[in-house]
């Protein structure tokens, strides 16, 4: 046979449905459990409007000062999706009715004792867990495992770094004998590096090339200033006064020298210019 199927030839599909009671079932069913099973039977077929053949009681638990009564409906078949035809209206029309207090769900010797403000549920057996204790959570399944994944992953990079901690020393020591000896080459390297361009000398030959250095500073700036006033000079016509008369007022003590420049073009005057500053600033350091 096949499994989840009862009746007198175990052929028959049965679903399970439960209710509450207000009815304590350690000092009131228990003592008297086969007969408070009879008048249960009785009055869950009369709400049903089926013989009592079809009704059987699976298991009874407490829950708190009532009880919780599981029972088995049977259909007249062996056939599960015939059987899902039938039964889906049957547990509906029993829902509705235990919601009315006043609905043939609350008369009988025990029914009468049914919990309306508890929802009357039911379960397919062949496909779902009926006992709400052995029923799977599946968000605790997933939680847990998520969990063991999270402490396995743990576990492993804990082992990972144990196991390589000589290794890790190893290529941190490494890393640290390379530094130092960067750093011990570059000392090194500045330990034995020489001066390129530079010579000693004394103070005496230092203050000589200072003052040579300042003195050229304002040949430049007075040969600049000449050759600006000489670009005037050229723009500017001077009536009555001759170019070499101004060249030798402007140039002052290097008149004699520069006044022949004149006579030079623009380009010429600057290179003569240059020339006669050089040759001013070697004869000083001589």
């Amino acid at each position: 046979t096949e499994p989840f199927r009862a009746g007198i030839e175990c052929n028959q599909v049965f679903w399970i449905a439960f209710f509450r009671l207000h009815i304590s079932y350690d000092s009131e069913i228990k003592p008297n459990y086969d007969a408070f099973v009879g008048l249960l039977i009785a009055d869950i077929a009369y709400f049903l409007g089926v013989t009592e053949e079809y009704i059987s009681i699976w298991k009874m638990e407490a829950d708190g000062s009532g009880t919780i009564v599981f029972f088995r409906y049977l259909f007249d078949t062996n056939d599960r999706d015939e059987a899902r035809f039938v039964g889906g209206d049957v547990m509906a029309f029993s829902r509705t009715q235990f919601r009315d207090a006043s609905s043939t769900a609350s008369r009988g010797f025990i029914m009468q004792y049914a919990d309306t403000s508890y929802v009357f549920k039911h379960c397919i057996p062949d496909r779902e867990e009926c006992d709400p204790k052995d029923r799977v959570n599946i968000n605790r399944v997933l939680l847990i495992c998520f969990l063991c994944s999270f402490c396995v992953e743990l576990l492993a990079y804990a082992i990972w770094r144990v196991a390589r901690r000589k290794q890790r020393r190893a290529e941190y020591e490494a890393r640290v004998n390379a530094a130092k000896l960067e750093q011990q080459q570059l000392i090194d390297d500045e330990t034995n590096a020489t001066l390129v361009g530079w010579k000693d000398c004394s103070r005496l030959r230092a203050k000589e090339i200072t003052e040579a250095k300042k003195k050229q500073a304002e040949i430049e700036a007075e040969m600049t200033k000449m050759q600006l006033d000489q670009q005037e000079m050229e723009t500017v016509p001077h009536s009555g006064v001759s170019e070499e008369t101004n060249t030798n007022r402007l140039f002052g003590k290097h008149g004699a020298a520069v006044g022949s420049l004149s006579h030079e073009s623009p380009q010429q005057q600057g290179f003569l210019q240059q020339d006669y500053a050089h040759t001013t600033y070697e004869t000083q350091l001589r």
